[in-house]
């Protein structure tokens, strides 16, 4: 028995020793590495990880990844990594999740990934939590899961994390794996927004604006508003042209938000430069405002565009592009597009009269409250002109023209008492 003992004294030694070892070889390795000494590095390095050090390993297997002193070889990488990983180190375990989620130097294995992730973030790993709230977050790579995404935001959150502060905001405020909480939703905002997260300010500056979780309160909303505006959000610069009373200043936050490429704000000051609102008229800049801001499929400035390509403002008139960009805002349900498209086609000004793509169209725009529009449909219905002849839909929709305080009104009003 005491000699039982004595063997397990000396082993535990001799593994004390040889970790030792390996720590100072692993040292030794880092200052070689420092000094660009880089074969010294590698013989050090190597020592270490035969030794069984972890943090070797992992630094072997960036250099190895890198191909950085060593002929660059990923399966080598993943090797050591997974040997690092094996005795729980997390920077081990979560590089070599990386590898396997691209398949890099070992075949693609999410599920494998999924558990090496797990592995580092369980030890902490902000890295290793990010990707897990993430890829919980968004699905797609694994199931998606806004609850165990939300848990992992918690972790980095309490590590003052602003930008899983901010995503716990929208969580809580909309309930979206998390209970519905407005109250929690503008703490997490605020938090955010202390922690220099740009859209953290924005969604702060809204619920005070809003009296959503705090009261309304629309100074300290003005506020924030500047404040993420400063910190670089095109929409906060928006709103506050929205606001603002004074020409200049608007002018100048709305050329704040256009040049971040907002497109609301790209719109409008396309509108200011068409009109000379405030700025010298310069139809040329108006159109190219329309033309990036309906690149991002914004329907009031593909409909802006389009007016522009059919009268000839800024360019030369051409109707195909016209028809073009009132389709492409007229399929996003905006009714001024609908409506000009029926009347291209009613007229056939771009090239092809047809009475029935007109109707279409015409009824498209009287269901969003065109009022033209409606005034039409209540004529075609009742001439029986692309659509079947109807004089119950005609009254209709000559109704709803007469009750709207528009230009059409009084025409709508005089054809149903002389026709109804």
């Amino acid at each position: 028995m005491q000699r039982l003992v004595v063997l397990t004294v000396f082993a535990l030694l001799s593994m004390a020793l040889t970790a030792q070892k390996a720590r100072n070889e692993y040292r030794w390795g880092m200052a070689y590495l420092k000094a660009e000494q880089l074969s010294e590095a590698v013989s050090s390095l190597h020592k270490a990880a035969d030794k069984g050090n972890p943090d070797a390993c992992v630094q072997l297997g960036v250099l190895y990844h890198q191909g950085h002193g060593v002929k660059q070889d990923d399966a080598e990488a993943v090797r050591l990594y997974r040997q690092a990983a094996a005795q729980g180190h997390a920077e081990g375990a979560y590089l070599l999740a990386e590898m396997l989620r691209m398949g890099v130097g070992v075949e693609k294995n999410m599920a494998e990934a999924l558990t090496f992730y797990t592995l580092a973030a369980k030890k902490g790993h902000a890295d290793a939590q990010h990707e897990l709230a993430e890829l919980y977050y968004k699905g797609g790579e694994v199931a998606r899961n806004r609850t165990e995404a939300a848990y992992w935001y918690k972790q980095l959150a309490a590590k003052g994390d602003s930008a899983a502060l901010f995503m716990l905001g929208g969580m809580s405020e909309f309930g979206d794996g998390m209970p519905l909480d407005s109250a929690q939703a503008f703490d997490y905002y605020r938090q955010a927004a202390a922690a220099n997260h740009a859209e953290g300010a924005l969604s702060l500056a809204y619920c005070y604006d809003h009296g959503i979780g705090t009261k309304a309160d629309e100074a300290t909303a003005l506020q924030w508003y500047e404040e993420a505006a400063r910190r670089g959000v095109a929409e906060a610069a928006y709103h506050l042209a929205k606001r603002s009373d004074r020409p200049a200043q608007q002018l100048r936050w709305l050329k704040q938000a256009a040049d971040s490429g907002y497109a609301q704000a790209l719109n409008d000051l396309g509108t200011c430069y068409a009109h000379g609102e405030g700025i010298r008229r310069d139809a040329q800049k108006a159109l190219e405002c329309y033309r990036l801001a309906a690149e991002q499929r914004l329907p009031e400035a593909q409909f802006n565009l389009a007016v522009a390509y059919e009268q000839g403002q800024g360019t030369d008139a051409d109707k195909t592009k016209a028809l073009e960009y009132y389709s492409r805002a007229a399929v996003q349900n905006y009714g001024p597009a609908a409506y000009a498209l029926g009347r291209l086609y009613a007229t056939g000004e771009a090239g092809e009269q047809n009475w029935q793509k007109a109707a279409t169209w015409f009824e498209t725009a009287a269901k969003q409250g065109v009022p033209t529009a409606q005034y039409n449909m209540g004529i075609l219905y009742y001439r029986g002109q692309g659509v079947d002849k109807n004089l119950h839909e005609a009254r209709k929709w000559l109704e709803r023209a007469a009750a709207t305080m528009s230009p059409i009104q009084e025409a709508a009003r005089n054809f149903l008492e002389s026709h109804f």
